[in-house]
């Protein structure tokens, strides 16, 4: 998959850090979502539980978009 499209533009960055100002991070709802359902697609004859290291990225946005997919 490319990367093409997953990044702000600089003007979209700029607008980001006047309106939250900095440190800022910003993710994408859909890319994260989208790579909880693949991850959850893997076929698993004995079972996968899918689990997210929270301790990688504490963020209680990422964190709620991923339950709600089923990531545990």
């Amino acid at each position: 998959m490319s990367l093409q499209g997953h990044f702000l533009s600089f003007p979209q960055a700029e607008a980001l850090r006047q309106e939250f100002g900095t440190p800022l991070y910003v993710y994408s709802e859909a890319l994260l979502k989208q790579k909880a359902l693949e991850v959850l697609a893997v076929p698993a004859p004995f079972g996968l539980t899918v689990r997210y290291a929270m301790k990688a990225c504490p963020t209680r946005g990422v964190l709620k978009v991923l339950t709600g997919q089923g990531v545990e």
